[in-house]
């Protein structure tokens, strides 16, 4: 189940780049997965970073990071780290 949501929270923030979505993952849990663009800590750049939780609240996973580079916007990102995920068999 692939579902793409704006939230509301998002755009009163004036957050730019942001993307949630909720996905099956292989785990038979319902996750719900956020990419948020935020500046590098040290340099010029951005990334994104990826968090994800349960329908319960409880965080599914350490934040992830996908880099600018590797994502052109907040809903690549979460392609890319689905696509991470899935590989290490999620």
């Amino acid at each position: 189940m692939d579902q793409t949501t704006t939230d509301p929270a998002d755009e009163t923030a004036g957050s730019t780049d942001t993307a949630t979505r909720v996905h099956l993952l292989a785990v038979p849990h319902h996750v719900t997965l956020r990419a948020e663009r935020v500046p590098d800590a040290f340099g010029p750049g951005h990334h994104y970073e990826i968090t994800g939780h349960y329908q319960a609240g409880a965080q599914a996973f350490t934040p992830q990071v996908v880099s600018d580079s590797a994502a052109g916007s907040a809903d690549d990102a979460l392609r890319v780290q689905l696509r991470r995920f899935r590989e290490r068999g999620w």
